[in-house]
């Protein structure tokens, strides 16, 4: 649903269903994390990659 909402904006948007960053992340970007469980390795990895880069994010 966001991706459509955003799509059709000036921002990038990417979902991603695994345990590493898009290349495409960097400084500028906002990491959004969110699991059902809370817990899931593949939100977390992702989260403390976002961290150890000081990226902003959101979980």
């Amino acid at each position: 649903m966001f991706t459509s909402i955003l799509s059709k904006t000036n921002i990038h948007i990417s979902v991603v269903k695994g345990y590493l960053l898009p290349n495409t992340v960097d400084s500028n970007s906002l990491v959004v994390n969110t699991s059902i469980s809370g817990n899931t390795i593949e939100t977390l990895n992702i989260l403390n990659s976002a961290k150890e880069k000081n990226y902003r994010s959101i979980y």
